[in-house]
């Protein structure tokens, strides 16, 4: 999270700033480490009281998961990514990704 990376870096006006703005400072990593974890790990010893203060309050509450999806287009997304082949590596370089960064909204919302 940005909060993670300011802690790591030290920046004490950015962990601040995301903290007045809202940033949970109870978000961990993939590791069980958050941001306090970095910031005593690596010693930055002038954002860890913001952080402190910041563990002390509960974390907000988390938005709702979203509801399970329609079965029969879980179905045909399970056929159509079964059914697809990869390309070989050697043909990797040969792919077009340029029509992906043109895609509009619409166009993914589409495919959804």
């Amino acid at each position: 999270t940005a909060l993670y990376l300011a802690s790591l870096d030290g920046n004490e006006d950015c962990v601040r700033e995301l903290l007045r703005t809202g940033a949970d400072a109870h978000v961990l990593n993939s590791d069980g480490k958050g941001a306090h974890d970095v910031a005593v790990l690596f010693d930055r010893t002038n954002v860890i009281p913001a952080l402190e203060e910041a563990l002390k309050s509960p974390p907000p509450p988390r938005k709702p998961e979203r509801s399970k999806s329609n079965p029969a287009i879980d179905e045909g997304l399970k056929m159509k990514a079964d059914s697809y082949i990869a390309p070989e590596p050697s043909q990797w370089k040969k792919t077009d990704f340029g029509k992906w960064n043109q895609m509009k909204d619409k166009d993914w919302e589409a495919l959804e």
